[in-house]
């Protein structure tokens, strides 16, 4: 890959629209920048990460269900091993694998019918954990267009 040649990164977005609903649509990530990382590694292509308040390890447990709820804080999720999905109330359902990055955004929005909001995460398998890292930052990404 050579300097000026558009990269990017496929991630999944969880946002709320405009009347408070939550919705996935997948998105892409841009503005990758050559660099020199650690002399004397070739340059490789980064972006910087909104700023990062708090990271963590997360594993849901094979079978694990959650109820509806909104994402309590803005967060990328990047999947280690395993696979899981999320379900909006709209009814799109996103598969995630390892390697996959999803930005959960759908904030509770105050004034909003509970039963339009939030989502719900599965684990799918009888077997197997999924692994999570989860980096929770300080802002939201921008709602796309409707």
């Amino acid at each position: 890959m050579e300097k000026g040649e558009s990269i990017f990164q496929e991630f999944y977005h969880l946002w709320c629209d405009r009347s408070g609903g939550s919705r996935t649509t997948v998105e892409y990530l841009t503005g990758f920048d050559l660099m020199q990382y650690s002399n004397p590694a070739p340059e490789y292509h980064c972006r910087d990460v909104p700023k990062v308040s708090r990271s963590e390890f997360a594993i849901l447990p094979p079978g694990w269900e959650s109820d509806f709820h909104s994402t309590p804080n803005p967060q990328w999720v990047i999947t280690l091993s395993g696979r899981w999905r999320t379900t909006t109330r709209d009814g799109v359902v996103a598969t995630y694998m390892p390697g996959d990055v999803h930005f959960g955004g759908d904030i509770l929005v105050s004034g909003t019918d509970v039963d339009q909001q939030g989502h719900c995460t599965v684990n799918p398998s009888k077997t197997d954990p999924v692994k999570l890292l989860i980096l929770i930052v300080d802002s939201l990404l921008a709602i796309p267009e409707e």
